[in-house]
């Protein structure tokens, strides 16, 4: 009896043996399938000029929005114009107190996952109904932001018309922080705040200051001041990682292929100054994609621009800009509107193996 006893524990811890071996290889498979399923390969950035706080689908919760961020799975967004500001179908300004947003951003991007988030600056102007600029930036993120410095300039000669700003964004297991510099340049051709004593005297001077291209040189001088506070404090920046990045609303030599204007024009001065000497940024849509044409406003032209220090420009493993069904803008019939914005998102990622990583004990 006891031999019999023996004999069966034997088989029983051969049996199972031999089980494991067969399943062993199957277990490692399914462990290291998991380990590769939530390894982070790439660091993924949304930017986008979301038009008035999404004003298009205020109305239904920001339901559509929500949900194609999610789809996009970003890491950190930029957001420029991220104000409520009209109402829904309407170019009636609500109260300031009566805005979902910016005040409710990390209600709102907590729907995507992001448990931070950070707002640039809202200059007090009196050229607002309200009296501050409608048209501030906002940052979110999985990870938690510093904001190390909110730019508004100084009047009357370096007026930063949207505010700037400059956070840091520290991305677990990489070894130094992501510098994310927000802008949202002037809009206009002629210069900034021209005083008439008339109506038909300012469209006068405004005539002669478009001509002029007065406007790009408010635009320079928003991006030098910013840099000069931000990027230019640092000695070292080519071996840092910024990112500038906004509605520059201006036009890049690199895309005049497409547009065919005289090469000679000042209308290209803001950007030939981010692609000077002046500037140690890279233009990363025109680096990942010369000659081949993306518009960023309208389907016709590109204003909205991602900068790019070296080192970041050569871990970059793509750049979309996408013009899927919900985010390709749609003209609305008798409105100046797009629908869900006039300008289009750009998305674009870093290869996490090519940044330089945290030295493990």
């Amino acid at each position: 009896m006891h031999q019999t006893n023996t004999s069966v524990k034997l088989f029983t811890l051969t049996l199972l043996s031999v089980l494991f071996m067969f399943a062993a290889p199957g277990l490692n498979a399914q462990k290291k399938k998991a380990d590769k399923s939530v390894e982070k390969k790439t660091l993924r950035i949304l930017y986008w000029n979301i038009q008035d706080g999404m004003w298009a689908d205020q109305a239904n919760n920001y339901d559509n929005f929500v949900k194609w961020v999610q789809e996009q799975n970003p890491d950190i967004c930029v957001f420029c114009e991220a104000s409520t500001i009209y109402a829904t179908g309407t170019r009636d300004e609500i109260p300031l107190e009566e805005r979902y947003l910016p005040d409710h951003w990390g209600e709102l991007c907590a729907r995507w996952g992001h448990t931070h988030w950070v707002k640039g600056p809202q200059r007090k102007s009196s050229g607002y109904k309200y009296g501050v600029c409608n048209y501030p930036q906002v940052v979110t993120s999985k990870y938690p932001i510093e904001c190390i410095a909110r730019f508004e300039g100084h009047r009357p000669d370096t007026v930063l018309v949207n505010g700037s700003a400059w956070h840091k964004i520290q991305v677990p297991g990489v070894e130094k922080p992501f510098n994310i510099v927000p802008i949202h340049a002037y809009a206009f051709r002629y210069a900034r705040a021209i005083k008439a004593d008339s109506k038909a005297e300012r469209d006068s001077l405004r005539k002669i200051s478009s001509a002029r291209y007065d406007g790009e040189y408010q635009r320079i001088m928003e991006f030098k001041y910013t840099m000069d506070h931000s990027i230019k404090t640092s000695a070292d920046p080519d071996n840092e990682y910024w990112i500038m990045l906004g509605d520059f609303n201006g036009y890049s030599r690199h895309d005049n292929y497409k547009y065919k204007y005289n090469d000679a024009s000042l209308g290209f001065a803001s950007q030939e100054f981010m692609n000077s000497h002046e500037s140690p940024y890279f233009d990363l849509v025109a680096e990942m994609y010369p000659g081949v044409f993306q518009p960023s406003h309208k389907n016709t032209h590109r204003i909205d621009y991602v900068f790019v220090t070296k080192c970041l420009l050569n871990a970059c493993a793509g750049v979309e800009c996408p013009r899927d069904e919900f985010c390709k803008p749609r003209k609305v019939e008798g409105h100046k509107y797009c629908l869900p914005s006039d300008h289009s998102p750009i998305i674009f990622e870093f290869k996490i193996s090519k940044l330089k990583m945290v030295l493990m004990n």
